[in-house]
């Protein structure tokens, strides 16, 4: 269900306001928890997780688990845009090391051709934890995937410049990596 990411886009610039798109999103979850046998935790993943764009929005979507708790990483298993999505909250909270096994499992994943745009962002997000957690070799090899898969695309790509950035800051080129 994509209305949150959606929706969340929409906020600001004359469209929704903040609070007008917290009230939707409380209502949508309200009504699944009555009336459906859903799992709470992809409720959160799908109305809180796939909506964050800033660490501050990360922080008080992660601030939410417990109404949906428990969240196990079995939750979104064989959803990579949920884990990517999961494991991006986690990163942009500053908790990094709890993002890796999400974004790991995302950028693993056989469905990348079903979703080729969150799988490489995925990849970029997973050579961001992995660079804060010290693991400079598994960057660059992230960082590598996001520029074999988009970093001679035209128009040019946002998230292969961001890692083209990176894997250069990182000198990933003189480690045997892009």
């Amino acid at each position: 269900d994509p209305s949150f990411m959606l929706l969340r886009r929409a906020v600001g610039r004359g469209g929704l306001s903040i609070d007008e798109f917290e009230q939707r999103r409380s209502s949508w979850i309200d009504d699944r928890l009555k009336a459906s046998t859903v799992y709470p935790g992809l409720l959160w993943a799908f109305a809180y997780a796939a909506t964050v764009m800033t660490p501050d929005e990360a922080r008080s979507a992660l601030a939410a688990v417990p109404r949906f708790a428990p969240l196990t990483s079995h939750v979104v298993a064989g959803i990579p845009d949920l884990d990517a999505h999961m494991g991006h909250t986690f990163l942009l909270a500053g908790r990094a090391s709890d993002a890796v096994p999400y974004l790991k499992r995302a950028v693993a994943s056989c469905n990348a051709l079903f979703s080729l745009g969150a799988h490489t962002r995925a990849a970029l997000y997973l050579g961001q934890a992995l660079e804060a957690t010290r693991d400079t070799p598994g960057a660059c090899a992230a960082y590598k995937i996001v520029l074999d898969r988009w970093g001679r695309a035209k128009p040019r790509s946002v998230t292969a410049d961001k890692a083209r950035e990176r894997a250069k800051a990182l000198e990933c080129a003189r480690q045997g990596s892009h």
